[in-house]
């Protein structure tokens, strides 16, 4: 279990140093609703997401943050709290023949599953065309 908690240290200190360095970057670039509005219709129409992670986890944390810092709408299932999303997230992985270390969170865009991606890359997917 120690090696559980170093491992969530590493990550937290991680996304702590980066959000540190980008704090300069965002003076001056208030965005107002109408442009966000204007931006979201020129993106088409968002896609279902799904993230699947715990309560405990910082980088699950860090994630939702973003989201809701882009105005994405997702659905959080707890998978400490609620036995049936643990099983629902065991069978998302067998199904995707996954084979590493899963570390949430895990995304779940339109039947799609991601296991710890990158941000950008979610936020990508969210408004690409099928196919």
């Amino acid at each position: 279990m120690n090696s559980l908690k170093y491992l969530f240290y590493i990550i937290g200190l991680f996304l702590l140093t980066t959000c540190s360095e980008n704090k300069g970057d965002k003076q001056g670039s208030e965005i107002t609703s109408g442009e966000i509005e204007k931006i979201s219709k020129s993106r088409g129409s968002q896609k279902n997401i799904i993230v699947y992670g715990s309560m405990e986890c910082n980088h699950c944390h860090e994630f939702r943050r973003k989201l809701e810092s882009k105005g994405i709408s997702y659905e959080f299932r707890d998978v400490d709290e609620n036995d049936a999303y643990f099983v629902e997230l065991q069978n998302l992985i067998r199904s995707i023949n996954y084979k590493g270390y899963v570390s949430y969170p895990v995304i779940k865009i339109d039947g799609e599953v991601f296991v710890n991606p990158d941000f950008s890359y979610v936020e990508n997917k969210m408004y690409s065309d099928p196919g």
